[in-house]
């Protein structure tokens, strides 16, 4: 009988901490995010926006998101940092599918590949 009584105590005590410690994981690991953000980064901004960074003052963060575009967030709707490397330039395609296989077994000819019936 003592070992139930002590047994909720504990359970509650162990949930409590660890949603107290997850909650300031959260908490720390969006202020590094925050405190990385400099001219020149690309972001994601918490409704989802892609931009870089131009400029940063203070709490105020201003956005470039299309050249000659800018426009001023707060510090804290950034979001995420996204590394160098991940960021595809504009323009630049990705040349990993091979176009010479068009015509594929199995693969319906789209309406820009099919040719106009002769008409004599």
């Amino acid at each position: 009988m003592k070992l139930g009584n002590l047994l909720l105590p504990l359970l509650l005590a162990a949930a409590l901490y660890w949603m107290f410690s997850q909650s300031r994981r959260r908490q720390r690991d969006a202020q590094q995010v925050q405190s990385s953000v400099s001219p020149g980064v690309q972001v994601i901004t918490t409704a989802g926006l892609y931009a870089t960074v131009v400029q940063v003052d203070g709490d105020k963060v201003t956005l470039e998101t299309a050249p000659g575009q800018h426009s001023q967030w707060d510090r804290r709707a950034i979001s995420r940092v996204l590394p160098a490397e991940t960021v595809a330039e504009p323009g630049v395609e990705d040349d990993d599918e091979d176009d010479e296989d068009d015509g594929a077994a199995g693969t319906e000819p789209t309406s820009q590949q099919t040719a106009p019936p002769d008409r004599a």
